[in-house]
């Protein structure tokens, strides 16, 4: 049977050559004096489990700190991913953020699994409910609920693009679009009437700025 024990490390350099994930760790103070170079690679110890269909990279900065555990021979090193330091990790905090979704039906603990970049933008999942998202360090989010309906707040403008790169849709304050279960809508919109080469729309229509072909 294989003896691990932990240790406390400082990561000296997290770009892997072999891009497996693995982290360059000095342990604390068991490898103080030992010249850079020569620092051992830790892998990753995936403590909150992985598979060949899911997984998740979100490498820790140099300077951080881990816990690593390591055999008695000192051969083999495996960092733990994921795992929280006291006094680091911070539900409350995220729930705040995350209730400024009201579309989001629940963030109940333990049910919202979720990355907090260091930018401040949150990647999130409701396990139980199926809702996914991203919450932008700005306000803005994009979410998913469990039906696949989509729900996007912005703080700026919003430009939807087409596949070719198009844009087919630019808000700029002045766009305001709602649809019933019996409305189609064609965008490609006469500007001028064909009889008489009046302008369609105009202010009086709601509308200030009208292209189409």
């Amino acid at each position: 049977m294989i003896k691990l024990n932990l240790y406390y490390a400082k990561i000296t350099n997290n770009n892997d050559p072999v891009k497996k994930g693995k982290l360059q760790i000095r342990l604390l103070p068991e490898f103080k004096d030992i010249k850079e170079s020569l620092l051992p690679w830790a892998d990753p110890f995936f403590s909150i489990g992985s598979s060949t269909s899911s997984y998740s990279m979100n490498l820790p900065k140099i300077g951080s700190s881990v816990w690593v555990a390591v055999d008695e021979m000192f051969t083999s090193f495996n960092y733990l991913f994921g795992a929280p330091f006291e006094g680091l990790f911070d539900y409350a905090s995220v729930k705040t953020s995350l209730d400024t979704i009201s579309e989001l039906s629940s963030t109940t603990y333990p049910d919202i699994n979720f990355n907090l970049m260091e930018s401040g933008n949150i990647h999130f999942e409701n396990s139980v409910t199926g809702d996914i998202g991203i919450l932008h360090n700005t306000g803005s989010y994009v979410l998913f609920d469990n039906t696949g309906k989509i729900y996007a707040t912005s703080v700026g403008d919003i430009t939807i693009k087409d596949g070719n790169g198009n844009e087919v849709l630019t808000s700029t304050s002045g766009i305001q679009l709602k649809t019933g279960d019996a409305v189609t809508w064609k965008p490609n919109i006469l500007p001028n009437c064909l009889f008489t080469g009046a302008p369609h729309g105009g202010p009086t229509g709601g509308i200030t700025k009208l292209t189409g072909g």
